[in-house]
Formats: C-alpha cells, sequence, structure tokens
C-alpha cells in the first residue's frame, strides 16, 4: 500500500483558519484519488491537494481523522464489534472534529462519505454506546425526532399488505394514526421521485 497525503483548504481563506492534513492509504494512485473525492464531498469544503509520500509518513499526521477514512476505504469495520472515535468529543459526549475553525460531527461526516441521501437524515445507534462510529451500528432516521425508522417502515407496509387495519399497525408500533399517514406519504413521494429518475423499462 502507498501513503498519500491529502490537504483540505477553504475556498476563501479566512484569519488563522489552517489546512486539514490526512493520510491516505491506497494501492493506487487512482484509488487515492477516489478516497480524496469522498472525503472532500464529507467535509464539503474547499480544495483538495493530493501528494504522494515517499518514505516514512510523520507520526503526527497519523491522527484520528485519517485512520476513521482508513478504516472506511478499506471496510475494517463488523457487524459484531464496536469502534470508538479515538478523537475529540462534544460537550455532551458526540464524537466530533475541529477544522476550519468549525465543529463537525463525526457520524453525519460518515454519513456524507458513504453518500447516503437526504438533507433531513439522522444517524442513531443500534449498539447504545455513544462512543461507537461504526457504520454497521447506525440506524438511519428520516429527522432526529423521527419515531420510525426506514426498516420500521418497511415492516409497516409489509403489514398494509396483508390486510392489517392502520388502527392495527398504529398500535403495533405505539404511534398515532396521523404518524403512520405521514409517512405513508413521505415513503409514497420518495418511491415516486426513484420511479422518475429510473424512467420506465422498454
Amino acid at each position: 500500500m502507498k501513503s498519500y497525503l491529502l490537504r483540505l483548504k477553504p475556498l476563501v481563506k479566512k484569519k488563522q483558519t489552517r489546512e486539514l492534513q490526512l493520510i491516505l492509504k491506497a494501492k493506487t494512485t487512482s484509488h487515492a484519488q477516489a478516497q480524496a473525492k469522498d472525503i472532500r464531498r464529507a467535509f464539503d469544503w474547499g480544495l483538495a491537494q493530493l501528494e504522494y509520500i515517499d518514505g516514512k509518513v510523520p507520526e503526527e499526521l497519523v491522527d484520528a481523522n485519517s485512520l476513521l477514512f482508513s478504516k472506511l476505504a478499506a471496510n475494517e469495520f463488523t457487524h459484531k464489534e464496536c469502534w470508538e472515535w479515538t478523537g475529540k468529543y462534544s460537550a455532551d459526549g458526540a464524537p466530533c472534529t475541529y477544522c476550519f475553525n468549525e465543529r463537525i460531527f463525526i457520524r453525519p461526516l460518515i454519513l456524507r462519505y458513504l453518500d447516503i441521501p437526504k438533507d433531513d437524515t439522522h444517524v442513531g445507534l443500534r449498539c447504545d454506546n455513544k462512543r461507537c462510529v461504526n457504520p454497521y451500528h447506525f440506524e438511519y432516521k428520516r429527522h432526529a425526532h423521527a419515531k420510525l425508522s426506514q426498516a420500521d417502515i418497511k415492516l409497516m407496509l409489509a403489514y398494509l399488505r396483508q390486510g392489517a387495519s392502520m388502527r392495527q399497525v398504529a398500535k403495533a408500533f405505539n404511534v398515532s394514526n396521523s404518524t403512520i399517514y405521514r409517512n405513508l406519504k413521505r415513503e409514497h413521494l420518495s418511491t415516486r421521485a426513484a420511479d422518475y429518475k429510473q424512467g420506465p423499462n422498454r
């Protein structure tokens, strides 16, 4: 594996704003460039400059951010084990990092790196370990206060197709009828949008 240095800089230079430096591991330059593109999308900020490192990688550059993106690129996570963030945390214990004079939360950062759509998507945790940033342990909801996960909605639709009434489904999920109607409407609109993008099969 070859080592590369990725430099991220803000488009507009601000006072006391330092560039973000990350170490990437890749077999080829094209693989490193693909990683750089994903990372730049994740931070949604600045210009990316990639350099090949010939020799030993400086230890000070191998930080929590570099380790995270290295594991994401190699898919080194497992379903069974948590992977706790080794960087900084916010006052309420949420994993975060600081760059470009901003605080960036790690779970939404991973969401953008993986290019998971929906601006209102909120990342919860199945493992209940607040320090965990393993993507396999993420539970995706439409917004922070969503009562139903995407898996719940799929199960709800299955019940309705089998003939269960709206009231029975609402009682089973311990939510109101209006919550069921609202999620059905969102699911219908998102399905129609996906069908429109794909176009008719001919």
